[in-house]
């Protein structure tokens, strides 16, 4: 064997190792992408059902902070017309809606941001120091008794109730936007 056949034939299987390893690596650059692709759907729809599961669990809760809010409105209104007697509240309607809210509340804490479970903490505290005293009827005992709690928890109710609903609207917005 001359140099010059030696020379070729090491040229010929450099070439042909080149074009082999070119193929091989285009095969599998083309798996890895393949891979990475649907590793990635996989993600988005994993992240999309947690978005959605955790839009489902923040309006379940807004809708029932507005239902147990209204189960009590009647006994937070605070503009009763002189001599007009507030109407009746259904205690155990409330009670249980608080109760049912404290409950759903516990649930969603996995779902939730930390701000928005210390701000809806602080509306099921407050709603449930509400219907233990309307549970007691400490408010209802007498008159005086009555409208100095009715002013205490109203104004504390006015202070959290729109706290966490901010709190669950921007939240839910932020969820909207991820999606």
């Amino acid at each position: 064997m001359t140099w010059e056949e030696l020379a070729r034939t090491l040229a010929l299987l450099g070439f042909s190792s080149t074009v082999v390893g070119g193929a091989i690596g285009f095969v599998l650059k083309g798996v890895v992408e393949n891979q990475f692709k649907q590793n990635l759907e996989r993600f988005k729809i994993q992240f999309s059902k947690l978005h959605e599961m955790r839009a489902s669990v923040i309006a379940e809760l807004y809708g029932s902070i507005v239902d147990v809010e209204q189960a009590l409105h009647d006994w937070i209104y605070k503009d009763m017309p002189v001599g007009v007697a507030p109407p009746a509240v259904d205690v155990l309607k409330a009670v249980a809606q608080v109760r049912a809210l404290r409950l759903l509340a516990l649930r969603s804490r996995i779902l939730l941001q930390q701000r928005t479970c210390e701000a809806v903490d602080a509306v099921v505290r407050d709603l449930e120091n509400v219907s233990i005293r309307l549970e007691n009827r400490e408010i209802m005992s007498d008159d005086d008794a009555r409208w100095a709690a009715h002013k205490e928890v109203l104004d504390r109710l006015q202070i959290v109730l729109p706290t966490v609903k901010n709190a669950l609207e921007e939240e839910f917005r932020s969820i909207l936007g991820a999606v």
